[in-house]
């Protein structure tokens, strides 16, 4: 078996995620790429509230524009790391 631990950041205090994957065989780089991609996805989306409020209030009074600078760059900044453990 070969485990992995992978762990997920976004701009915002508190908002690191763990996961842990055990694997029969050692995974490719790819494989764990993707897998890294999935999880920082999900976890930037659980926490994009933070960046637009509930319901979106943060983003009433500003462009489009301004709206998809702000989230491009809020993922941007989002990340996910792995390593052999």
């Amino acid at each position: 078996m070969v485990y992995y631990k992978f762990l997920a950041t976004t701009p915002y205090c508190g908002t690191d995620h763990e996961e842990y994957f055990a694997y029969e065989e050692q995974p490719t780089v790819q494989e764990l790429t993707e897998t890294a991609k999935e999880i920082c996805l999900q976890n930037a989306e659980s926490y994009e509230y933070l960046l637009t409020g509930w319901d979106g209030e943060n983003f009433e009074d500003i462009s489009e524009e301004e709206q998809q600078e702000l989230l491009d760059d809020y993922y941007a900044d989002c990340s996910c790391s792995y390593k052999q453990i």
